[in-house]
């Protein structure tokens, strides 16, 4: 209903859209949907998520450096970029978690990286917030099940660390070299 609420106030056709798929759409499919397919709808969906990202990333990086404050990319508004990241996020550990092969968990962690570096540019409260709640269930998900958790902060860790500076630099040296030609 959030969605609905902001479409009415700030006029933003997206948010009717995301009211759509998040309120009527996707629950009803879940409720039809036996185990079986409910993991292969996430699957699915996580992926979308993931690729819809790569596309994200690529405009951002072509069209979108960093001018203002609060980073809000080809979206209009920082705290819509910071929602579309939480569940970008979301979608990344998943994929993580599922994902044996060690080269495409590079590429997770990559994708990673960027991901909280624009949720650090947005400067979104709100944002800050949602994802600190997923990795705190997120720890006590590897804790609960005795996961090797030290191993995996460090690498998620280690990717933040590398990719913020290095998605800073291309959105503030690159993109408007980019832009301007």
């Amino acid at each position: 209903t959030s969605y609905a609420i902001n479409e009415v106030i700030y006029k933003v056709p997206t948010y009717i859209l995301l009211f759509i798929l998040f309120s009527i759409i996707l629950p009803i499919y879940f409720i039809e949907a036996n185990m079986i397919k409910l993991n292969k709808v996430i699957d699915i969906y996580t992926k979308a998520n993931i690729i819809s990202f790569l596309i994200f990333t690529f405009a951002v990086f072509l069209f979108s450096p960093i001018n203002q404050e609060q980073y809000a990319g080809i979206f209009n508004n920082p705290n819509l970029l910071g929602e579309y990241i939480s569940v970008v996020i979301m979608s990344l550990i998943f994929q993580f978690e599922k994902i044996k092969n060690n080269k495409y968990k590079s590429g997770i962690l990559i994708l990673f990286g960027i991901s909280v570096a624009f949720m650090i540019f947005s400067m979104s409260r709100t944002t800050l917030v949602s994802v600190v709640f997923i990795g705190i269930i997120y720890l006590i998900f590897n804790i609960r099940n005795k996961l090797n958790i030290k191993k995996k902060l460090l690498v998620f860790t280690l990717s933040i660390l590398i990719m913020i500076p290095v998605t800073y630099g291309v959105l503030n040296i690159v993109t408007p070299l980019i832009s301007d030609f």
